[in-house]
């Protein structure tokens, strides 16, 4: 899960980072058209931050029965 987070903030980053050095490279006169699609990856970040909080909270309960025994 931490791999797979850091893993999608990298691609968000090189994402808007290729898209204005793509911008400066043809020149002015072409704009960056971020499409409803570039919200993806972020959505993605915030399922997979909640997803590795229930994993957390999942392995400390387990944790927590261990001792029990």
């Amino acid at each position: 899960g931490k791999l797979n987070f850091i893993l999608v903030c990298l691609l968000s980053a090189l994402v808007f980072y290729f898209s204005e050095t793509v911008e400066t490279v043809l020149g002015n006169n072409i704009k960056a058209n971020y499409q409803p699609v570039v919200i993806i990856p972020l959505v993605s970040l915030v399922l997979v931050f909640l997803a590795n909080k229930s994993i957390k909270k999942d392995d400390d309960l387990v944790r927590s029965a261990d001792r029990l025994r």
